[in-house]
């Protein structure tokens, strides 16, 4: 269970009072000032250009004047344009300043805040156990000078209680960036100039410490790719003679790769003839595939490896050749089995089903209790020679059985 307390909270009484009537409503404002907003964002200074009545209040700014048009513009991913009941247009805090915001929380995350953005503003957050670090920092902040609010909060969460201390920035001129820092922080401009330089400087190494290393990994993976390729060289020439093909359901498919040691396969690394090949139907319109590796390039004593069932369209594969000799599975069209016109009692038909099932077909109903106890399902809409009709469903390993049993 979690328990909020309020501690302290304070803003900087710098907020205009509600204003019911719009103040310019004899002004028809011209639809590019929102197009300015979505192209280059909107600023402090922007809306000191717009020469039109702007009121600052705790949850939102308020531009004065007839906007007559439709808001889709969504800024930072929130909607923080309001078409007001006058007319007016509203603006949430998260749509101002938030390029300067970001800037900040780089410097305020060299003291401990961290910066969170949710659907009403811009938070920058210190959080700690002890409640009397936090009021120290709480105390230090001074947002007098800024559109901002601060807080103090306790959250209890089943008996472990965190305190928040919490700076709500509206907005910000750039000319106060670094002031607005410091009065967080308590620092004084000399001691956050050295960190921001230090932090610089710590970053600018570590890019470029990155950036050799990504250089080094970029040499080392072309080397080792040119060796892999002449040492794969007699393998793809194996199967150079064979058209390429990335439709499994055409045939087996075959590639050389790099075989990777896995935790469940941990066989060093070394170079394998890759097959792949359906084999049957799945469910819901899915294909079963199978995968196979070998040292070489024979396709009669593979061991096939269950893969996940995908949908044809879902099957990706590049770079593979086409074994068309070679078929992956059987057709699954209803097919007659063999001497399939000899009758009982001149009505009775053994036909194959699908790839794993018989059904018999025709005048069952005189024999249907011996149907049954062979294990026999009877389904009255099976499709035989497309057309519907009645008949009695089998195993395919029941063959044998049925034609001694009904002289099929």
């Amino acid at each position: 269970m979690e328990t909020k307390e309020i501690l302290f909270s304070q803003d900087s009484n710098r907020f205009d009072t509600r204003k019911v009537l719009n103040r310019a409503a004899n002004t028809t404002i011209n639809p590019e000032i929102l197009e300015t907003i979505e192209t280059e964002g909107l600023t402090s200074e922007i809306l000191d250009r717009l020469n039109i009545p702007v009121f600052k209040y705790h949850t939102q700014i308020t531009l004065h004047g007839i906007f007559d048009i439709d808001i889709n513009t969504r800024i930072g991913g929130y909607k923080n344009l309001l078409l007001n009941q006058n007319k007016s247009l509203g603006i949430k805090y998260n749509a101002i300043d938030y390029l300067k915001k970001k800037q900040i929380a780089k410097y305020l995350k060299l003291y401990g805040f961290y910066f969170q953005r949710n659907s009403t503003g811009d938070l920058f957050i210190y959080s700690t156990g002890k409640k009397e670090l936090a009021l120290e920092i709480y105390n230090k902040i001074d947002v007098s000078a800024f559109y901002a609010k601060k807080h103090v909060m306790a959250l209890n969460c089943y008996g472990m209680i965190t305190y928040y201390v919490t700076v709500n920035l509206m907005a910000i001129y750039e000319a106060e960036i670094i002031n607005f820092a410091i009065a967080v922080t308590g620092s004084n401009g000399t001691e956050l100039q050295a960190k921001i330089e230090a932090k610089e400087q710590e970053d600018k190494l570590q890019a470029e410490k990155w950036e050799q290393e990504k250089i080094k990994d970029q040499a080392e993976r072309e080397a080792k790719e040119k060796i892999l390729n002449e040492q794969a060289a007699p393998m793809r020439a194996q199967i150079s003679h064979l058209q390429e093909c990335n439709d499994p359901s055409l045939g087996i498919l075959v590639k050389v790769i790099l075989k990777q040691s896995t935790f469940r396969d941990p066989e060093p690394d070394s170079l394998k003839f890759c097959f792949y090949r359906i084999n049957g139907k799945g469910s819901f319109g899915r294909v079963k595939i199978q995968k196979a590796y070998s040292d070489t390039f024979e396709v009669n004593n593979l061991t096939w490896i269950d893969q996940k069932e995908l949908k044809p369209v879902e099957i990706r594969l590049k770079g593979f050749k086409l074994i068309p000799t070679v078929k992956t599975y059987k057709p699954t069209s209803p097919e007659p089995c063999k001497n399939e016109n000899t009758p009982v009692n001149g009505s009775l038909r053994l036909v194959y089903y699908s790839d794993k099932a018989l059904a018999i077909v025709g005048d069952t109903k005189p024999v249907k209790d011996k149907l049954m106890s062979l294990g026999g399902r009877f389904n009255p809409f099976l499709t035989v020679d497309n057309q519907k009709t009645a008949g009695w469903i089998f195993p395919a390993t029941k063959k044998e059985t049925l034609q001694k049993s009904f002289s099929l």
